[in-house]
């Protein structure tokens, strides 16, 4: 059974892919009109009306066009492996899920306070704008996930109840027996990532994801097309096809025919960068949203890369320094889980925006509207963001450049990636100018990183810019690269995000995060904070950048690009 969405369309269209190698016949019959587009052909089947078609191969495509009268089409699939065939309902899921429905077109109205009874940082926290936002929530008693161990049996934890062992994450083996026992059973699976890799940790939530899969589990994945290699592709196509219940999005950015130069080249980076599972259970209380900065990946989980050549169908890695879909460094990063049922529903609900998008302009549904209270602050003190900032003006950076403009005294940074736009660079100019402090823990050689050699030389430019003006330290765990997203403003903000301090997060790539103006909840991240400052050493000022860099770095659709 294959659910689509027709919310707030003006057309939908429903791409049928053969992922195997034999030759496929569907036939079928609807309850609406139908359109079908094949082979660069059309035609138009009535209401009751039979159809037929054929996918020939590997990567045959056909699309269907249900009209707004359809709500279920009854279809079989035939090949020479299965003359019997195999059933397969392709459904309208307003009608098949009205709940599901209704979550998907939730709705916010968020009580705001007066401006002009707030100080600088609440007036940026609480203002609306084009970027996407939740209303204020409770920000409770999340987890806070450092270790990278607990980074990934969160997510274990969240689709099976429990952690694996330290035991069975030392042996490496992506098929070692898995408990089911103590799984929550689930209603939704959303799957948000810049990769989802076949390896150790990408094999091991697969199998996960399966299990409800199998149970009925509606599951939606969404990962980045440029960053998936063959392997990978695999892994997810392969759950894809078994389970119609498991929806892919592989995310590609396609520029307007005629676009400028620079934006035909971004076709190649521009990257989905939205990190979130969230999972919605039968018992509220076992649903789950966790997001930060970790992909499914192992270097978030594995010093070395692990022997998998026990597996062909899954990576191994090599130790690369370049522009190579190879690469693998053990990365630290940060993440925070939510178990509030009701932020949980808020964060996946807001997360949908961004499922039901606009498939030619990427545009998302606003999900929150702003309303003038009475004068009192709202109770919450946590707010979630999505930006696509090719789309919504560059709304984050707008964003980052009024809380950098609010802070006081203090801004204390975790982010590896130090290559500012002009307005961020322009407000950190301002807020050193006015005496504001700014503490940094950076990477500085990002060695290891895709493209390490310009991401190390635009880190360099940065010290060699602010390395008299700001405290900048690296972080220096052995063979171990920095990647959280971290910023505190003034002892009371703090963001935990997948926003990188660099030009590709403003202009590129879609992110995501945490907003949270609480003192209280600065206080439980301090000891963090101060857990990176302890792994890393003051920076030396005295950098040396080759000149062909400097030059290759004066080209601002470059710098973007990184």
């Amino acid at each position: 059974i294959f659910d689509f969405s027709g919310l707030q369309a003006r057309s939908v269209e429903v791409v049928l892919r053969e992922a195997g190698k034999q030759p496929a016949d569907i036939e079928g019959i609807c309850d609406g009109t139908l359109a079908i587009r094949a082979g660069g052909g059309s035609r138009t089947i009535a209401m009751g009306t039979a159809f037929r078609f054929r996918l020939s191969g590997e990567d045959d495509t056909v699309s269907l066009f249900p009209s707004d009268g359809l709500n279920r089409c009854t279809a079989r699939i035939r090949s020479s492996l299965a003359p019997a065939g195999a059933p397969l309902t392709i459904r309208r899921e307003e009608a098949a899920d009205p709940a599901l429905a209704a979550f998907d077109s939730r709705y916010e109205r968020c009580t705001t306070p007066n401006p002009t009874g707030l100080d600088a940082l609440s007036r940026a926290f609480y203002a609306s704008r084009w970027l996407s936002q939740t209303c204020a929530l409770p920000i409770g008693k999340p987890r806070l996930l450092r270790k990278s161990r607990d980074g990934f049996n969160a997510k274990v934890e969240a689709l099976i109840g429990a952690p694996l062992s330290d035991s069975a994450i030392d042996k490496g083996d992506p098929e070692l027996p898995l408990d089911f026992s103590r799984a929550p059973r689930l209603k939704l699976i959303y799957l948000s990532s810049l990769e989802f890799k076949a390896d150790f940790s990408g094999r091991i939530i697969e199998r996960l994801i399966r299990h409800h899969a199998a149970l009925g589990t509606k599951v939606r994945i969404l990962v980045t097309d440029v960053l998936e290699r063959d392997k990978d592709d695999a892994l997810l196509h392969r759950l894809a096809a078994e389970f119609p219940n498991v929806q892919l999005q592989e995310y590609r950015w396609r520029a307007d025919h005629g676009a400028p130069i620079d934006e035909q080249i971004s076709q190649l980076h521009k990257v989905h960068h939205v990190k979130m599972l969230a999972t919605l259970a039968d018992d509220p209380r076992r649903s789950r949203a966790i997001i930060g900065g970790r992909n499914i990946h192992d270097g978030f989980l594995f010093h070395q890369p692990i022997d998998l050549s026990r597996y062909p169908d899954l990576e191994q890695y090599g130790k690369t320094d370049g522009l190579s879909l190879n690469y693998y460094s053990n990365w630290s990063d940060f993440d925070i889980e939510f178990a509030d049922p009701a932020t949980v529903e808020m964060l996946a609900a807001h997360l949908s925006t961004v499922w039901l998008r606009d498939a030619d302009t990427n545009l998302a549904r606003p999900f929150s509207i702003p309303v003038r209270s009475d004068g009192a602050r709202p109770s919450g003190t946590a707010r979630h963001f999505i930006s696509v900032p090719y789309e919504d003006g560059h709304a984050l950076e707008d964003y980052f450049v009024e809380l950098v403009d609010a802070a006081q005294h203090h801004i204390q940074i975790v982010n590896p990636y130090l290559n500012l736009t002009p307005k961020l660079a322009q407000a950190v100019d301002r807020a050193l100018a006015r005496g504001v402090r700014i503490d940094i823990v950076g990477r500085i050689d990002l060695k290891g990183d895709i493209g390490g050699k310009f991401l190390t030389a635009l880190n360099k430019l940065f010290v060699e810019k602010y390395g008299d003006r700001i405290n900048i330290r690296e972080f220096k765990a052995p063979d171990v690269v920095l990647h959280s997203k971290i910023m505190m403003i003034d002892e009371r903000l703090v963001a935990i995000s997948s926003v990188n301090l660099n030009n590709r997060s403003f202009f590129h790539d879609s992110e995501n995060g945490m907003m949270v103006l609480d003192p209280a909840f600065y206080t439980r991240m301090k000891p963090i904070y101060d857990d990176y400052v302890a792994h890393s050493n003051p920076v030396a000022t005295n950098v040396t950048i080759p000149w062909a860099y400097r030059l290759l770095f004066d080209e601002d659709w470059v710098r973007q690009a990184f």
